[in-house]
């Protein structure tokens, strides 16, 4: 027996799929739109399995979970500055002993706007700054 026909004796071999006319035929009758089926349906869980694994316990964040991150971090950075700053201006100062403890957050407000570039800080941060700058002045007054 030649190549040629060892290969189309293989070819038409019932686990085969023939070599002309149904290509798209296999042995236990389905179609290959079956298989793309259970292949897609592969394909959505893995992606899902892997944005669920990515999200929860893999660190992945969203766009919004890494801006809020950042900005928790940049405030935690400039609080000691702002803290800093409004302690050297004599006249946050003044205006600290006039206050009660839990205005300074508006004194922190005055002060950011009069520097200029950091008035668009948030409530919470001169919330954060006004706490503090009581904390350093309990403690300069306690010692």
């Amino acid at each position: 027996m030649s190549r040629l026909g060892i290969f189309r004796a293989l070819a038409r071999h019932r686990y085969r799929a023939p070599l002309l006319g149904y290509a798209f035929a296999t042995k236990e009758g389905h179609t290959m739109q079956e298989k793309w089926t259970y292949g897609l349906w592969g394909a959505a869980l893995g992606a899902g399995a892997c944005m669920i694994i990515g999200f929860w316990p893999g660190g992945w964040q969203t766009s919004g979970g890494s801006a809020r991150q950042a900005e928790a971090a940049v405030s935690a950075a400039l609080l000691p500055v702002c803290v800093d700053a409004i302690l050297a201006n004599p006249a946050a100062v003044a205006e600290l002993k006039v206050k009660r403890a839990y205005d300074y957050d508006d004194v922190v407000r005055d002060h950011l706007v009069s520097i200029g570039n950091m008035a668009t800080l948030d409530a919470v941060f001169r919330r954060a700054c006004g706490k503090a700058i009581e904390a350093r002045l309990a403690k300069a007054a306690s010692k």
